[in-house]
């Protein structure tokens, strides 16, 4: 009997024959096609999300833009391209730095690389912890002043990548119009998050 890994192992290696068929059968213009919905394990409870939205299929690199900086603010579980079978002429020429959340910034960089197919089904897993920036920027041996500033250094750089992108002025716009959406949801998001901290610390235990 096979284990529960070994299932999991072989429905994906299977699936993936899907994919591989349309990204060789996709039109020149599509970069990479989406494989996975992300599956979160949390003390081995499996938590699935779905996408079935078409934006990142879009030929209009801003409108697959702003689509991705608001998956970015919805849930890990959506964010396809991280979890993808790619093109690798296209991928591997895109630029990368060492910094904290730079994999959201490479997703931003991914939709505006070209089109995404998706695939409505699950084929891969992953054990997800909630790591804290202190653990995370050490591992990244990265400077701690940028710990605390990890979300305005992050939209300096989504928005570098805009710029430099090649785009039509109404498409950068509406891109960076998107990045600093992304941005004011995710200070309030930490706002919030503080100052609930803050109240319970404030609070006289009964």
């Amino acid at each position: 009997m096979l284990s529960s890994a070994a299932v999991r192992s072989a429905c994906a290696f299977a699936r993936a024959g899907v994919v591989a068929a349309r990204v060789t059968g996709a039109p020149p213009g599509l970069s990479a096609s989406s494989v996975f919905n992300s599956l979160e394990c949390r003390v081995l409870t499996p938590t699935s999300g779905s996408y079935h939205g078409a934006a990142l299929g879009s030929d209009d690199p801003a409108e697959r833009f702003v689509e991705m900086m608001r998956l970015l603010n919805t849930s890990h579980l959506t964010i396809d391209p991280l979890y993808a079978m790619m093109r690798r002429e296209v991928v591997a020429a895109i630029p990368r730095r060492n910094m904290l959340h730079e994999d959201e910034i490479f997703a931003g960089k991914l939709a505006l690389a070209g089109p995404w197919g998706h695939v409505h089904d699950v084929l891969a897993h992953r054990h997800w912890t909630d790591d804290s920036v202190t653990k995370l920027g050490k591992l990244l041996n990265v400077p701690a002043w940028q710990w605390r500033m990890r979300n305005a250094l992050q939209y300096r750089e989504t928005a570098t990548v805009v710029r430099e992108a090649d785009l039509t002025a109404d498409q950068r716009r509406r891109a960076l119009a998107a990045a600093r959406d992304w941005y004011l949801t995710r200070q309030w998001k930490l706002i919030r998050r503080r100052s609930v901290k803050l109240v319970r610390m404030a609070t006289p235990a009964r």
